[in-house]
């Protein structure tokens, strides 16, 4: 297996894993409580950032909020969004911008007649 499908592979792993217990159905999602804490500045690799990457990995909420995160439309560029860090120097971005690359293929250039 190659090392990029064997990163994929833990990303999808991670991202469909729940770390504990889930939360009730009528729960809000955590970052509802501190929003800041799940955007923090660009490159900050501190423990406000370990933990809310770790309370997305119980939340009932975290495939619809990846896949609202990654869908080019919204525009998100920064933040922490179903554990997955989005930003310009994050070590998720390869795989996001797969998922996004298969999820939203970009069409075909219409060729011109010469």
């Amino acid at each position: 297996m190659s090392d990029t499908l064997a990163q994929t592979d833990a990303h999808l792993a991670r991202m469909f894993t729940v770390g504990g217990p889930a939360l009730p159905p009528d729960a809000e999602p955590p970052c509802t409580e501190s929003p800041d804490d799940w955007f923090p500045p660009a490159g900050t690799n501190n423990l406000t950032t370990h933990l809310a990457i770790h309370a997305c990995r119980g939340c009932p909420f975290r495939v619809e909020c990846f896949t609202w995160a990654a869908d080019p439309a919204n525009g998100v560029r920064h933040g922490i969004w179903a554990g997955f860090s989005f930003g310009r120097y994050s070590p998720d971005l390869e795989f996001i911008n797969a998922y996004r690359a298969a999820v939203w293929p970009k069409p075909a250039a219409k060729e011109s007649a010469a």
